[in-house]
């Protein structure tokens, strides 16, 4: 089997850089392509022994160009499947069947709404594709709902992380020092990107809830930005009782889940919830929105404590039931790391999307 994975970006990835050679140590003849030119992502799995390409598209203007040279690109290589990843890369995948037909055109989503200007990519993608794959049962219904796919088209492949890191007790006590949070005090730590509906807002209310309770000192720590730093900065300057810390971008999440007596993510919607996975992988105990993807990624109350979304009073009981107790702690974070081994692996994800490959292959 013959596949092309077309990604956007050549940023680092740790996904990609884990994802592309697994295919390749599974069998799987692998090439891969970046619709920007080539950056750090392509030289690490060229590196590996996969062949590399780009498409050389520095803006939309040259899109059109990125198709005919993807079409070129097809025919020479005489690949089974192209696996596009979103919408721009399915579409330019898509259009350039009308140029060189053949492989199946997969539409890996990762998401589920987008933004208007990438309304009609998403459009294309879903038109010119011949299979869909979805990384949640979520992601199909919405993709079936919203955007008109038909069910048969699409198949669910589960996302995967690569196991996040050891981290040392002197590590997370170097960065509590740093922070200021004494030895006493519990922490709440959020991981992800700091936009509206990650729910951080929520957060900061439940931590308010939670310290009128709590005998001693409450902290949040928030890993991450985005564009909703100022209004979660605002909301933190009024939490009184609480102090949070803002640790900004981390390449490397695995201390800063681990700093947490407890990690939260009160998404108001999530398509899959890969942060969730890294909290279960990391042994601390997760809270988390009953919402979207998260409701397949967590068993509640086995392997995480599911909440309703925007419900602060919720989210504050959850936290305290794990802040209170060290038993229910372990248990939840132990499940939640062998719910992870079990389900959630790169290896178990690539096997997945060779599955979807044969799928895809016997539809035809």
């Amino acid at each position: 089997m013959k596949v092309l994975v077309l990604i956007e970006q050549s940023a680092p990835s740790r996904y990609w850089e884990a994802a592309v050679p697994l295919l390749a140590k599974k069998g799987v003849e692998v090439s891969f392509v970046t619709l920007r030119p080539p950056g750090p992502l392509s030289e690490i799995i060229a590196e590996k022994g996969i062949p590399v390409h780009a498409l050389g598209a520095v803006s939309s203007l040259r899109y059109p160009i990125a198709s005919f040279r993807l079409a070129a690109l097809i025919r020479h290589g005489r690949y089974n499947i192209v696996h596009a990843s979103e919408s721009i890369c399915a579409a330019i995948s898509g259009v350039s069947r009308f140029i060189s037909p053949g492989p199946v055109r997969l539409f890996h989503r990762h998401h589920n709404a987008c933004p208007q200007k990438s309304r009609v990519f998403y459009d294309l993608a879903n038109r010119l594709s011949d299979r869909t794959m979805t990384c949640s049962a979520f992601t199909k219904a919405f993709a079936v709902r919203e955007d008109g796919v038909p069910e048969e088209k699409i198949r669910v492949a589960y996302n995967g992380i690569t196991p996040l890191r050891h981290v040392e007790p002197a590590e997370i006590e170097g960065i509590r020092d740093r922070l200021g949070i004494p030895a006493n005090a519990k922490v709440i730590s959020i991981v992800g990107r700091l936009s509206e509906e990650k729910g951080h807002l929520n957060l900061i209310s439940a931590a308010r809830l939670a310290a009128n309770r709590l005998s001693m000192p409450l902290h949040v720590v928030i890993t991450g930005d985005g564009n909703y730093e100022p209004q979660i900065r605002r909301a933190s300057q009024l939490a009184d009782n609480v102090s949070v810390h803002f640790a900004g971008r981390q390449e490397d999440v695995a201390p800063w889940f681990a700093v947490g007596d407890v990690i939260a993510m009160p998404s108001y919607t999530e398509a899959f919830g890969i942060s969730a996975v890294e909290a279960m992988c990391s042994g601390r105990p997760l809270v988390a929105s009953g919402v979207g993807g998260l409701l397949e990624v967590v068993e509640d109350g086995v392997s995480g404590l599911l909440v309703p979304p925007e419900d602060p009073g919720s989210l504050s009981e959850a936290m305290l039931s794990v802040l209170n107790s060290v038993d229910f702690s372990r248990s939840l974070a132990e499940a939640g790391r062998k719910r992870v081994n079990d389900h959630f692996t790169m290896e178990k994800m690539v096997d997945g999307w060779i599955d979807c490959y044969n799928w895809a292959l016997a539809k035809g």
